[in-house]
This record gives C-alpha cells, structure tokens and sequence, in this order.
C-alpha cells in the first residue's frame, strides 16, 4: 500500500506543476 501512496502523491504533484491553474507559489 506504501507503492500506491507514493504514486498517488507523485502523480498530484505533477499534475499541480503541469496545470496552469493551481499555482500556490505565485502570488
């Protein structure tokens, strides 16, 4: 369950770098 964890985590960060619209460290 660790494996799907860390993939789970993995895949949200990069669809937060990849989508324009979630930009939490611009003002």
């Amino acid at each position: 369950m660790e494996q799907n964890r860390v993939y789970f985590f993995d895949t949200t960060l990069r669809d937060g770098e990849q989508t324009p619209g979630v930009s939490l460290q611009t003002p």
